[in-house]
């Protein structure tokens, strides 16, 4: 997250998710660098130490980026390859449930 951000961290885990890479200080061309850039793979590298890492799917904090980007239920199942069910049981066992991001039309209560 520090080195790629959120949606870095989405894309990566979209794209690599149980997969292992090879993180390198000097990274040539792999599908990390195809998926983040040089300078980001390289920043891995600095922030990680080289050497072959295995890449979480990490679904369920996917889940929840999608939904909080405004993504609905049904094509996150479809982007994650997994049940509609599965979905909302991520988005429910996360702080905050399913709420998406506060609506700044609401007056703040406390």
């Amino acid at each position: 997250m520090d080195v790629l951000g959120e949606q870095g961290a989405v894309d990566v885990f979209l794209a690599l998710g149980g997969s292992e890479v090879e993180i390198s200080y000097t990274p040539h061309s792999s599908r990390l660098v195809e998926v983040v850039g040089v300078d980001k793979a390289a920043a891995l590298g600095r922030r990680f130490g080289r050497g072959q890492t295995k890449v979480p799917l990490a679904k369920a904090y996917v889940s929840q980026v999608l939904w909080q980007q405004g993504v609905n239920q049904q094509e996150i199942a479809r982007r994650l390859h997994v049940d509609v069910a599965t979905v909302a049981r991520h988005l429910k066992a996360t702080p905050g449930g399913r709420r998406r991001k506060p609506d700044d039309r609401q007056i703040e209560l406390f």
